[in-house]
């Protein structure tokens, strides 16, 4: 997601600075945004020129202090853990000018909680991508309870600015999309545990019968099964039990079964790539 997000802003004229951990997964994230520009080369969206000027664009670094010192939107994009997001706007507040807005890219945690690790709340907002961000036109702006109506406007405006559309939602467990979708491809799992049906013929059912564009199946080997788990159990904790994980997520996390990201999900890509 961060490699993504980093390309659409950069595509867009944007001075970008990534980082990373370690400079293992630093590497890898700028290699990622290389293949990114070099695709769009080979489709002829982007000129050669154009391609360098994006690269440019893009500074990996390994201190936060280093990246977010002169930053006007800090925006982060770490897998979906409370304290670890916590710690990094923690971070963030110390080395970040008064100007600087703070964005989380978390799909389903609350907004308000985040912004507790922040001295200005009302500067706090979540800005939600989907994946893959440099494709996907829609963004979520996520309004916390003390987010500011400035700070809002400002984050509508630099969604328009990479060319996608905006939805506004409040701080919410899930907000718009993954509150109707996750619970979905959720129950799609529910189906195949209890052998009702096969996951092809679950794929298939949505996408020719509901107008899908892919199967909830094939699309959780996208999310990754992990993640989906994740955000059931936050959606859980808020909402209920009536959004409790299919146990079929949890076997196939034990097995590593994570989907295209780990080579096998419901379905497996390390054939379809031999």
């Amino acid at each position: 997601m961060g490699s993504g997000i980093a390309y659409a802003c950069a595509s867009n004229g944007y001075q970008v600075k990534l980082v990373e951990q370690n400079a293992e997964l630093l590497q890898l994230g700028i290699r990622k945004i290389e293949e990114l520009v070099r695709a769009g080369v080979e489709k002829g969206k982007i000129s050669a020129d154009q391609a360098s000027d994006i690269n440019a664009r893009v500074k990996g670094m390994l201190q936060l202090r280093d990246a977010a010192q002169d930053a006007d939107l800090l925006l982060e994009a770490v897998y979906e853990d409370l304290d670890l997001k916590k710690k990094i706007f923690t971070q963030a507040r110390e080395v970040c000018p008064s100007k600087t807005i703070l964005a989380t890219n978390t799909s389903s945690l609350s907004i308000a909680e985040l912004a507790s690790a922040s001295t200005h709340p009302d500067r706090f907002l979540g800005i939600h991508f989907f994946n893959p961000p440099a494709a996907m036109k829609l963004v979520e702006i996520v309004q916390g309870p003390d987010t500011s109506q400035a700070t809002v406007e400002i984050a509508k405006a630099f969604v328009e600015s990479l060319g996608k559309q905006w939805v506004l939602a409040k701080d919410s467990p899930g907000f718009i999309v993954n509150r109707l979708l996750i619970p979905m491809l959720n129950e799609a799992a529910c189906i195949v545990q209890g052998q009702i049906a096969s996951i092809e013929d679950v794929d298939k059912a949505m996408v020719i019968g509901a107008g899908m564009p892919i199967g909830p199946l094939a699309l959780s080997d996208i999310i990754g099964i992990d993640i989906l788990q994740s955000i059931m159990e936050n959606l859980e904790r808020k909402l209920g039990s009536k959004y409790s994980p299919c146990p079929l997520l949890r076997e196939k996390i034990r097995k590593k079964q994570l989907g295209k990201k780990s080579g096998l999900g419901y379905y497996n890509y390390v054939e379809k790539r031999s």
